[in-house]
């Protein structure tokens, strides 16, 4: 049986965690960060092969970069390996899918931003043209990159004062 002092201090931590859940959202994200990464992969591999990979090494290597991903996820990853390899990979043999899926699952790798944009072979063009946050490009640095978001800032920040300067007040 809690007492109320407990109570209040429950109730005072609650109230804390909320303040400090909105002043520190940051960035918008569409979901887990490792499920926001599988999706980017598959929006740039659906742009260059469509809905099913090639049947080659391209294909293979395609595959090895998203099943490393999908090891990440929540839930089995092994099963989404599974089930993502039987939808975009269909040529692959039952015995290289399961040789592929034991391999990942004994060390899934991590990817940073620009070698998986290196190994994907993905431009800013395309990256930009695709809405890719979370992978890099081969044709720019981490430093370029952030140069052109600050001044995309800075350009948005104008032209919202602008905008509020231009609204009649009443």
């Amino acid at each position: 049986m809690s007492s109320y002092p407990d109570q209040v201090r429950a109730a005072e931590r609650a109230e804390i965690r909320k303040r400090y859940q909105r002043r520190h959202k940051g960035p918008v994200q569409l979901g887990p960060p490792a499920s926001v990464r599988v999706a980017e992969i598959d929006r740039v591999l659906t742009d260059r092969w469509g809905e099913i990979l090639p049947h080659d090494d391209a294909g293979a290597d395609d595959a090895f970069i998203v099943c490393h991903h999908l090891a990440r996820r929540a839930g089995d990853p092994a099963v989404r390996m599974q089930g993502w390899l039987d939808r975009r990979a269909p040529w692959m043999p039952p015995a290289d899918r399961l040789t592929l899926i034991e391999r990942v699952m004994a060390r899934p790798l991590r990817w940073k931003a620009d070698t998986l944009a290196k190994a994907l072979g993905l431009t800013a063009a395309n990256r930009t043209r695709l809405k890719i946050k979370s992978i890099g490009a081969i044709d720019q640095t981490s430093a370029e990159r952030a140069e052109i978001r600050r001044l995309a800032k800075i350009e948005y920040k104008r032209k919202r004062r602008a905008a509020k300067a231009a609204d009649p007040i009443y």
